[in-house]
């Protein structure tokens, strides 16, 4: 199986983070995580990459649909 281009994970990972900015959601470097925006940071529900990424891809296909 072949790996993915440096290039193409980094625009996939790039279009996962646009979608989720779009979705009102922002990454916190500091605790490495996705949170909505406008909510308390403590307070508010995180997300891992992980999470975050697979949320971006279901709401892309979605759009697609």
């Amino acid at each position: 199986m072949q790996m993915p281009s440096d290039n193409e994970f980094y625009e996939k990972r790039r279009k996962d983070w646009d979608t989720l900015i779009r979705l009102g959601y922002d990454h916190s470097n500091q605790a490495d995580c996705w949170y909505p925006v406008g909510i308390n940071d403590y307070e508010a529900p995180r997300m891992t990459e992980e999470q975050a990424r697979a949320l971006a891809h279901m709401i892309q296909k979605l759009e697609e649909e």
